[in-house]
């Protein structure tokens, strides 16, 4: 086909094959390195990088390209874990933030490979660099290669360089999801269809999160505080003073409280903590649950947040990039008037994340009281913040008396 077709380069020619019966069907041709390439690199010994580079060199040779014999056979067996910046439990959502190096430990050792855009190497130009998530690019991390002499030799070394691998400064990722596929009695038995995900994702999900925790000693052996993920210790009865004082007024005078916790019912913190505390706020104990969201961590002074109980405030439900407001939520510095009218059902705010638009709209008809700060086209908005407070529209009967 490439010969009929004068093709020159390397390409991924896909087809559908019947595992039972042979039969085939082609798909298509792709005429580029994928990202599956590095699988193939595994179980042949071409670097098909290198191969494509000098295939457009000047005056190459099949001897330049270590090609002089037809590409050997296939040997073994090499699974490709795509480590990405995404929540298995919010549809995949992207998990955006910031990342340092003393963020990430990567799996090592025989038939372990790891291709990422996280690195430090001796082409970067920051000692310390920071890299970042954003919603503006592909969610992939990494690309975690093993390969085995068999498939479940390659499945074990997938699971184990899971268990080594460790990743901080983003709210999630679907390491877990990774380790529990390749844990699964499914996976191991070749039982695995095109909606098998679908139907198990939780019990996946679980037997990931089983096999991903480290054991105790192991978690107190850490040194690093960047990078270490044991709980916080917090005692029940320990005395808290709470300081609150605005940022940017300094006519206002700072309110002072106290608070105590006076039981822990589950600590996880940061990911979870609950309970009951007693504070000056209130006179009467408090039930607690924190839960820390699994979107990304946006700098919220330039933001504000809503109030999840207030009907009026509409938030964004996602952190991503805005790209489009409705006409209502585009002011100038003069236009402070409330009186803007949206419908129900119309997109007041569309946010990008991943080149994939996500809308949100007006709950009911109502009036845009007031725009939420730092609300404009080109920011990045994080998960909670107020994008408006929307006023019920009042019907009133006019007598004609």
């Amino acid at each position: 086909m490439a010969r009929k077709l004068q093709y020159r380069g390397l390409g991924t020619f896909e087809y559908l094959v019947n595992a039972q019966t042979m039969d085939w069907v082609f798909l298509e041709i792709n005429p580029r390195v994928q990202v599956e390439h590095t699988v193939t690199e595994e179980v042949t010994g071409v670097d098909l990088v290198r191969t494509q580079l000098l295939l457009f060199s000047s005056s190459p040779t099949l001897d330049s390209l270590s090609l002089l014999e037809s590409p050997p056979s296939p040997n073994g067996h090499s699974i490709q874990l795509r480590l990405t910046a995404e929540d298995p439990l919010r549809s995949f959502s992207l998990s955006l933030g910031a990342l340092r190096p003393s963020h990430v430990v990567w799996p090592s050792g025989p038939g372990v490979r790891v291709d990422t855009w996280l690195s430090d190497g001796p082409f970067s130009s920051n000692d310390c660099p920071i890299w970042t998530v954003s919603p503006e690019f592909d969610s992939l991390l990494a690309k975690v290669i093993v390969r085995g002499k068999s498939f479940d030799e390659a499945s074990q070394r997938a699971s184990r360089a899971l268990r080594e691998l460790r990743i901080g400064g983003l709210s999630s990722t679907n390491r877990d999801l990774l380790a529990g596929v390749m844990s699964h009695p499914d996976w191991l038995s070749d039982s695995i269809d095109t909606l098998w995900l679908e139907r198990n994702l939780d019990e996946v999900l679980g037997r990931g999160k089983s096999i991903s925790v480290r054991p105790k000693r192991a978690l107190q052996s850490q040194t690093s505080s960047a990078s270490s993920s044991a709980q916080t210790t917090l005692q029940p009865g320990t005395l808290f003073h709470l300081t609150l004082e605005a940022s940017n007024d300094v006519t206002s005078s700072p309110m002072k409280h106290s608070l105590t916790l006076s039981s822990i019912s589950e600590n996880a913190f940061p990911s979870r903590l609950s309970g009951v505390l007693q504070t000056s706020l209130s006179p009467k104990p408090l039930t607690f649950s924190l839960s820390q969201s699994t979107s990304a961590a946006i700098h919220t002074t330039a933001f504000e947040l809503a109030n999840p109980s207030d009907e009026t405030h509409v938030s964004s439900p996602l952190t991503g990039k805005i790209v489009e407001l409705h006409s209502a939520l585009v002011t100038k510095d003069s236009d402070t008037e409330p009186g803007r009218f949206v419908k129900k059902g119309e997109t007041i705010l569309t946010i990008s994340v991943m080149k994939m638009e996500n809308v949100v709209t007006a709950p009911y008809d109502g009036y845009v009281e007031r725009v939420g700060k730092g609300i404009r086209i080109g920011v990045v908005i994080g998960e909670g913040m107020l994008i408006c407070t929307l006023g019920r529209v009042v019907s009133s009967i006019t007598s004609r008396l």
